[in-house]
């Protein structure tokens, strides 16, 4: 049979989804509550022996009070490593992490971070979004006042002018920000729990590798290919195009004979690309 933790882990994505759907913890207990305000007897008094649905007075508060933070099964759950593991298997916390009112993930040059919104917030006018190279400010507006939803400083400064934001309709707000520099963040803001950068995937995509170190690699792909295969490499190549030219050139004294490159040792560094 299955242990408590184990029971309750089955349905982390169910939770999440609704986590992530209203926005924050509080309204997240709403719902909860809600839920079991309408469909369970978890609110109704057992006030005599022939009632048969709800609890005796101050029941359901214990039961409340039994699973508050300190309790033997919440103890548990926080001495269970929370890695980077769990992050890494969800796309929006990809090489980042969840926190509470936001995910982000990252790769080589960018970063993304999804801003949870209420559901009723459904167009742009209704957030109010403020990108700086070293702070963001993200705000829903709430009549005439605006509630925060995000605000601080970033752990790197980050390129405004190829950032940008977006409303993902009763989800998030999408932040894609360009980083300034080739270095993986540890966090999103300063003064946030901070990953171990050593247990994500550091690895560069071919995304972010730029036309130059592209044209480098195809080159030395190429190269690794005809080596194996005893064929002249792309410096022999160039070279050889070159001796070709003079070889049957008037007063050459290999005119009308066969071009050989065998007889040529050309270094790798011999020709500049």
């Amino acid at each position: 049979m299955s242990s408590p933790v184990e029971m309750t882990e089955l349905y982390d994505n169910a939770l999440l989804g609704i986590l992530q759907h209203v926005g924050n913890i509080q309204n997240f207990l709403q719902v909860y509550f809600g839920f079991l305000y309408r469909k369970t007897d978890f609110y109704r008094l057992l006030n005599g022996p022939q009632d048969r649905m709800g609890f005796p007075p101050g029941v359901a508060e214990n039961m409340v009070f039994k699973y508050k933070c300190g309790s033997t099964m919440v103890q548990r759950w926080l001495e269970i490593p929370c890695g980077q593991e769990s992050f890494q298997s969800n796309a929006d916390s990809y090489n980042g992490a969840v926190r509470d009112d936001y995910t982000w993930s990252q790769d080589y040059t960018d970063v993304e971070v999804r801003v949870h919104v209420p559901p009723a917030v459904v167009k742009g006018r209704q957030v109010s979004v403020d990108l700086q190279p070293g702070r963001v400010r993200v705000a829903v507006n709430e009549g005439g006042s605006q509630r925060v939803l995000m605000e601080g400083e970033f752990t790197h400064k980050i390129n405004t002018e190829n950032s940008l934001w977006s409303l993902e309709p009763g989800r998030c707000v999408l932040l894609s920000l360009s980083k300034t520099g080739e270095v993986w963040w540890s966090a999103v803001l300063k003064g946030e729990t901070e990953i171990d950068v050593n247990q994500i995937n550091r690895e560069r995509t071919m995304a972010t590798v730029d036309e130059e170190e592209h044209a480098v690699l195809d080159r030395l792909t190429f190269d690794y290919h005809q080596k194996l295969q005893g064929k002249p490499q792309s410096h022999e190549m160039k070279v050889h195009e070159m001796l070709k030219k003079g070889w049957d050139a008037e007063g050459s004294p290999f005119k009308g004979q066969e071009f050989d490159p065998s007889l040529f040792n050309i270094p790798p560094n011999a020709v500049q690309f």
